[in-house]
């Protein structure tokens, strides 16, 4: 039996997500935002100083950029678009500035001969945070040593992870519902009708399938990684997560943090 919904972790530290673009010799490099989730404490304006260029054991293969705040005297990370705090995979089909990627760019010519077939490996969201659930959709379960992802075991921790984005717990508040609903861009009772599913699954290939499912609903949109971001948070892996919103100058966060 798969009691994936039965508690939740809270995390409540803040992180910043920012486009990384190339420079002039092709080397990605972070938008600095002026502020940071600092401010939010008493809306005294932020000091930003880049910090330096970190290489980190998990997120993009690549250094992340570290700022820190003079007026408030804390540093942070930032995140790439896609990315979060301890990811070692995009949770979402979209590249460093949040464009979406196209899945199938690089599929073969006669690929729609096998559409129906091999629909969950063509799925978006190949590639991503979710394989573990595409996979075992397909009926792929992960090797213990032979695997690029991981062990069976750690296939299982992705899909329990996952269906705690969509179904938090049994305990789930009114309040967390609508929230949750608005992250996903859909009706609270089709929702409460989603998370019913999660909860009456007991296997993890049917949990993959109904992941599968539920991934293919979500519309490939721009915001698409912010918001499953925002699932993270909901769910209570993650702090709340701030945006940087390079065009407006100004760092946004656009959802309740506390519920």
């Amino acid at each position: 039996m798969t009691n994936y919904h039965i508690s939740r972790q809270v995390a409540s530290r803040p992180f910043v997500v920012v486009p990384y673009t190339p420079d002039s010799q092709g080397f990605l490099e972070a938008d600095i935002p002026s502020d940071g989730p600092c401010r939010s404490v008493n809306d005294t304006p932020c000091k930003i100083f880049v910090q330096g260029n970190r290489w980190r054991k998990t997120g993009p293969m690549m250094a992340l950029t570290v700022v820190g705040c003079q007026t408030h005297g804390c540093y942070f990370t930032l995140y790439p678009e896609g990315y979060g705090p301890f990811m070692r995979q995009r949770i979402a089909p979209v590249d460093y500035v949040g464009e979406i990627i196209d899945a199938d760019a690089d599929a073969d010519a006669d690929a729609d001969a096998d559409a129906d077939a091999d629909a969950e490996k063509r799925h978006a969201f190949r590639g991503t945070f979710f394989q573990a659930a595409i996979d075992i959709a397909s009926g792929i379960t992960w090797e213990k040593w032979d695997n690029a992802h991981g062990s069976s075991l750690t296939q299982r921790r992705h899909i329990t992870r996952a269906c705690r984005l969509f179904a938090p717990s049994l305990g789930i508040t009114e309040k967390e519902q609508i929230a949750l609903a608005e992250c996903l861009r859909i009706p609270t009772l089709k929702l409460k009708d989603l998370m019913s599913h999660f909860y009456n699954q007991t296997h993890f290939r049917s949990l993959g399938r109904l992941l599968v499912e539920t991934l293919s609903q979500l519309p490939l949109a721009r915001w698409i990684g912010r918001a499953i971001a925002r699932l993270f948070h909901l769910a209570g892996y993650w702090g709340p997560p701030f945006f940087w919103d390079s065009r407006a100058k100004r760092l946004v966060q656009d959802f309740p943090t506390t519920l």
